[in-house]
């Protein structure tokens, strides 16, 4: 979205110009004749809405009462694709809960400089328990 301020609803140089570099880097205006400036004197087309995939894009232009502009609301549907989450389950057998809590007990005395250091200790201590 931009103000451009080409007016889409003149024929002249400025559009021609316009048309030919969103041809050329393969987007569409959206909207070709809605005005999105309108005064007592005037209605323009310079507010342009760009887009590379006009199917899953829809330009909604309303008067919001704000300023001369009017809003231009775009709506993209884009589907989101689902992903296969892999979960990975680790089962500990035999887990000497009684061992795991001295070692975590025994943490607590250490005075850690480094979380990763204390984060390796803690999964030591959980493996080898």
């Amino acid at each position: 979205m931009g103000d451009l301020n080409v007016d889409y609803l003149t024929d002249n140089q400025q559009k021609r110009a316009l048309e030919m570099m969103v041809d050329a880097n393969g987007f569409e205006l959206l909207n070709r004749n809605i005005p999105t400036r309108v005064t007592p004197t005037s209605s323009t087309l310079i507010d342009n809405t760009l887009s590379n995939n006009i199917r899953n894009a829809q330009l909604t232009i309303v008067n919001g009462n704000i300023g001369d502009h009017r809003l231009q609301i775009l709506h993209i549907n884009s589907p989101v694709e689902s992903r296969n989450n892999t979960r990975r389950r680790c089962e500990i057998n035999k887990l000497d809960r009684v061992a795991f809590r001295d070692k975590l007990e025994a943490m607590q005395a250490t005075e850690w400089t480094n979380p990763d250091d204390m984060c390796n200790e803690i999964i030591k201590a959980f493996t080898t328990s």
